[in-house]
């Protein structure tokens, strides 16, 4: 059992933020006993939303994701079972994880926006294929621009911008992405 003092160095050390996937590998210490085990835990509500946390177990290959589930069942009893790395458990964050496991884009997209119609806010989304430039701004129905939500280096993937229009009155609006060569324009409709 862990003393307050080991328990207060651990949470010191961890990363402020997750980027990539943390792997902490976890050592089977069974000191000459065999047989059917189960690993129980619980607190998984205390680790903030946006990181997913995996245990895996290295022999069997099997995944359990500790928010669906409270509990793993494993089997032990050789010698090389004992003292070796039999589990890994992975952090990472949501949103990255996400992203790495899905494929890019094959080509610039713009989705409708959501809410439709709004009042005052709504959240804009686009596909990019590539890192690149990309503006998105938004402009009257008589041409002028009144608002720029992207502009600059983007990465590729599916991004989100939210447009606000407590400033603006009640009517249609164009919204245009531009990214290379490519234009994509869309409707909005702002209600107040």
């Amino acid at each position: 059992m862990r003393n307050d003092e080991e328990i207060l160095k651990a949470q010191e050390s961890r990363p402020a933020s997750i980027d990539d996937a943390l792997e902490l590998p976890m050592i089977l210490n069974l000191s000459n006993v065999s047989g059917s085990f189960t690993l129980e835990w619980d607190g998984i509500a205390n680790i903030p939303s946006e990181l997913s946390v995996v245990l895996t177990d290295l022999e069997t290959g099997a995944t359990v994701d500790l928010r669906d589930e409270g509990s793993y069942g494993f089997e032990a009893g050789t010698e090389e079972d004992l003292n070796e790395e039999r589990f890994m458990l992975t952090l990472s964050n949501v949103a990255s994880s996400s992203t790495l496991g899905s494929e890019l884009p094959q080509e610039l997209s713009l989705s409708q926006y959501y809410p439709n119609p709004f009042n005052p806010t709504t959240t804009i989304s686009y596909e990019h294929p590539e890192n690149g430039y990309v503006t998105l701004q938004v402009f009257d129905m008589l041409g002028r621009q009144v608002a720029t939500l992207v502009v600059g280096q983007i990465s590729a993937g599916t991004q989100q911008v939210t447009f606000d229009a407590s400033n603006l009155s009640s009517g249609l609006y164009i919204y245009r992405l531009q990214a290379a060569n490519t234009v994509i324009t869309k409707k909005l409709t702002l209600i107040k």
